[in-house]
């Protein structure tokens, strides 16, 4: 059993970003969006991080073995942190404790990204029943070639349709392409 099989090792509810309070102890996973190695005045590295989950962001800090970890953790990565928060410049961030790098597969990516509010099967039968509609026999069977591969439907249906503003979640690009089809 891995230490990252949230569903079968956890004892308490995920402790999600936007339910952090100062004081509180953390051991949870997070998505790693930002790091630096920045050093303190009296010379002595740290790891300045940011960590996401799908409900907010919080600046995280590791004091020990900065260099050592920051060569292990990349941006985008998945890091369970260990630590406690603490109010720094009248903002929350967690002090770490411990940092190990947890494998992409063993997270739901939909805990760390924003999610379509619509149910994803039902775009799926949005997007058949709008298929059906088109009746150019070339673009018929464009349209058919995407359902037909499975692992590019896959991730088309998972895929954001932007970086920012518009669209801009897991599942996105699927619900574009109904409004636009629509």
């Amino acid at each position: 059993m891995s230490l990252f099989d949230e569903k079968t090792t956890a004892k308490e509810p995920r402790a999600w970003v936007s339910g952090l309070r100062e004081n509180q102890s953390v051991d949870g996973v997070y998505l790693v969006v930002g790091k630096s190695l920045r050093y303190t005045r009296s010379g002595n590295a740290f790891l300045a991080l940011e960590l996401r989950d799908r409900t907010d962001r919080i600046q995280a800090r590791l004091w020990e073995n900065a260099e050592v970890l920051e060569a292990k953790v990349q941006l985008d990565s998945f890091v369970r942190v260990v630590g406690q928060v603490v109010k720094f410049n009248e903002t929350l961030q967690v002090n770490v404790t411990e940092l190990e790098v947890v494998p992409e597969d063993s997270v739901d990516k939909a805990d760390f990204l924003p999610t379509t509010e619509r149910d994803i099967a039902e775009m799926d039968r949005e997007f058949d029943s709008l298929a059906d509609c088109v009746r150019s026999p070339h673009l018929r069977l464009l349209v058919g070639s995407f359902r037909e591969d499975s692992e590019f439907w896959k991730l088309f249906r998972q895929a954001p349709a932007a970086k920012q503003i518009h669209h801009a979640v897991i599942g996105g690009l699927l619900e574009h392409t109904l409004s636009v089809a629509r």
